[in-house]
């Protein structure tokens, strides 16, 4: 059987699909994906202050098993590098802010991407 990563869990979190084993589980993780979405962000801080590392995994993942609703949207993990890039492409195209830019980049399509990127890089030459 293959080893669980902590998005495994998150999965089965949003799914539904109960998993005993938690030997993958990464409760820093799980909180950084869950305080990600400002629907879930009161969540995670509810654990991040109930001092995280001095409970058990087998709780938080029950705690959050029990509390998030069922069918959510995929939670993407914050990005770095790439995405800050982008956002600067996006910046600079759009002549933005970079929280909205970060919004933008979140509704555009790769395609659209790409054509921000390589408009930025033309211009750049």
């Amino acid at each position: 059987m293959k080893k669980r990563t902590p998005f495994d869990y998150i999965k089965s979190i949003n799914n539904k699909e109960f998993i005993n084993d938690i030997v993958g589980f990464s409760s820093f993780i799980v909180n950084k994906v869950y305080s990600a979405d400002a629907q879930f962000v009161f969540i995670s801080n509810a654990i991040n202050k109930k001092e995280s590392h001095k409970l058990p995994p087998k709780c938080i993942y029950d705690f959050y098993y029990e509390t998030i609703p069922k069918n959510r949207k995929w939670l993407k993990y914050p990005k770095s590098e790439k995405q800050l890039e982008h956002v600067k492409y996006i910046m600079e195209y759009y002549g933005c802010s970079e929280h909205n830019a970060k919004d933008y980049l979140e509704l555009i399509n790769k395609e659209e991407l790409q054509d921000i990127i390589d408009y930025n890089k033309e211009k750049g030459e």
